[in-house]
């Protein structure tokens, strides 16, 4: 159960409804990720063109 809570903070922190995650229909690991990178632009203080190319470079290099 605490993972379960884990993942529902983790989409809480994305500022997205429960309604919208499922609409995305992500995958755990992806719901981490947008966490993980959410959360790296806000302490970077990135703005949000730069946190998408920086994710975008991301996604490129896997």
């Amino acid at each position: 159960m605490l993972w379960l809570a884990d993942t529902d903070a983790l989409v809480d922190s994305l500022a997205l409804t429960d309604a919208e995650a499922d609409s995305l229909e992500l995958t755990d690991a992806e719901v981490l990720w947008l966490a993980d990178t959410d959360a790296e632009a806000d302490s970077l203080e990135l703005t949000e063109a730069e946190a998408n190319w920086l994710a975008d470079t991301d996604a490129e290099a896997d």
